[in-house]
Parts: structure tokens; sequence; C-alpha cells
């Protein structure tokens, strides 16, 4: 009688102790399919936004106000995709390979060089107006894809080369625009 009193407190005690105990979940490290999976929204993103500057560049209609709005949208969908690419840390080699991350990342990259050059090309000023209001923009989007190809060599170590193999015809474009971080992060200077 004496041990019931102490053995049936026990159990009640010892199975709240094993309910409330934390168990951890595995997580599951990313993989170079996670790498393109946002590398797949950014270009979706960026296939809405390039082909309007296209537009407004072909239509004689670009001007600093419109294309402002459109140019901080591609900033924000870089942004967006460097955020992502950060929180995976290394990530492991299946799902896909290096090259697969870095064709799907040159296109855009490329794309939004020669849509930016065009551009500045019909927006006079574009990269030096009022002190820089729209080379600050430029900048921005100089900043926002450094970001991005800083979070792809993190997250992929050695993409970098890769990349830069494929953006070594777009380099006097991103050089024309000022991206000097992109280019020295690509090692195109």
């Amino acid at each position: 009688m004496f041990a019931t009193r102490f053995f049936v407190p026990f159990l009640a005690f010892t199975g709240l102790a094993v309910y409330a105990s934390p168990v951890e979940i595995e997580k599951r490290a990313a993989d170079v399919s996670s790498v393109l999976s946002v590398i797949s929204n950014l270009q979706g993103s960026t296939s809405t936004i390039l082909p309007q500057l296209n537009n407004l560049v072909s239509e004689k209609k670009a001007t600093a106000a419109s294309v402002t709005p459109l140019i901080q949208e591609l900033i924000s969908s870089l942004n967006t995709a460097s955020t992502s690419l950060h929180t995976f840390g290394a990530v492991r080699n299946t799902g896909g390979t290096q090259q697969d991350v870095a064709n799907a990342f040159a296109p855009i990259a490329s794309d939004i060089a020669t849509t930016l050059a065009s551009v500045q090309v019909v927006v006079p000023g574009l990269s030096g107006l009022l002190g820089g209001l729209l080379g600050g923009i430029l900048v921005d989007v100089d900043v926002a894809l450094n970001e991005v190809l800083l979070g792809l060599d993190i997250v992929l170590a050695g993409v970098l080369a890769l990349v830069s193999g494929l953006l070594f015809d777009v380099a006097g474009l991103l050089t024309g625009l000022g991206f000097a971080l992109s280019i020295l992060t690509l090692g195109l200077l």
C-alpha cells in the first residue's frame, strides 16, 4: 500500500515528462532543386517586369517617371531571391547541378543588363539625374543583383565561375550600366 501511494504519482509525472520532452524534428537540408526553384521564381517575376520596360522603350514612352516604378519592382524581385537564397546555407548537390543553376540564372542577368542598357539609351540622364536619382536606382539594381550572386556562391560554391563564363558577352553592358559590384563579383573586370 505504501508503494502504490508513490507509484501512481510517479507514473503520472513520468508520462508528463516524456510527453513534454522536446522532440527534434529532422530539418531536411536544401538541395540544388531548391535553388533552381528560387531562380525560377525570379525568372517569373523578371519576365513580367522586363517586357514592360522594353515596351516603354520601343513605344518611345520611357521616361524617368515611367521606368522608376518598374526598376524598383525589379530590385524588389532580386531582393526576394537573395533573401530566399540566404536562408538555405550550403545546399546538397542533389536535384540538379551547378551548371543547371548557372544556365538558369545567366539569361536572367543578361536580360536585365540588356533591358536596362536600352532604357539608359532612351531615357536621357538615366544614370545621373539629380545627382544620381536614377543612377541611385541603377546602383540599387547592381547591389541587389550582386546580393543574388553572393547568395548563389554561398549555397553552391563555384557556381559564380560558371555564371561568369556565361555572362562574358554582356560584361560591356554591365560596365556601361555601372554595375561595378556585380562585375567584380563575377571577375569580369
